[in-house]
Order: C-alpha cells, then structure tokens, then sequence
C-alpha cells in the first residue's frame, strides 16, 4: 500500500540483510535486536547451531523480500491480502524452524 519505491527500497535492504546472514556475519544483528538486558538468560548456542539459526534468519528475509518485490511492482488490493497472508506463513515457518534449532 506504500509507492513501488518504498517497497522497492524495503525489498533492497532485507536483500543485503539476508546476504549477511547467509555468509554468517549476522551477529552484530542479532545484538541489536537481542538488547542490552544483561539480566536476561542469553541462549548459549554452539556454532553450528548459529550458523543454521542465521541461515533460518536469511530464508525468512528472502521470503519477505520476494513479497515485497510482488508488492512493488503488483500493487492492489487482493494482492495485498494474499501477500499479508503469505507473510503470515513465513512468520510460522521461522518460529517452527527457529524452534527445531533450538531444540536440537
């Protein structure tokens, strides 16, 4: 529902995001959003564990990254619902990924 422009410029950053976190250079990212709550029980993670977390994180902003492109250069209405109800799906598959990981 933004101009072409906008969704085309979201579209461009998630796609460097998820090129940094595919080669494995997120973890300045995921500090930032992590905050700076030293109270709060950080997750120890082994290394591969890591690399698949950032690797789950790519996938996702590939996905969104894609829909926003279609966003961009197919703008409407049902577009749009359909698009939201793809991201929605995007958000249960990183949850259920994120959790395997986790849970290995």
């Amino acid at each position: 529902m933004f101009s072409p422009a906008f969704d085309g410029t979201v579209a461009a950053i998630l796609a460097v995001l998820a090129v940094v976190f595919f080669m494995g250079k997120g973890n300045r990212v995921t500090e930032l959003f992590e905050g700076s709550n030293k109270t709060r029980n950080k997750k120890k993670r082994t290394p591969e564990q890591e690399l698949k977390y950032q690797r789950v994180i790519a996938l996702f902003l590939i996905i969104l990254a894609v829909l926003e492109c279609i966003m961009a250069l197919q703008p409407g209405r049902v577009v749009a619902v359909i698009l939201m109800a793809a991201a929605v799906l995007d958000i249960c598959l990183f949850a259920y990924l994120t959790r395997k990981i986790d849970g290995e």
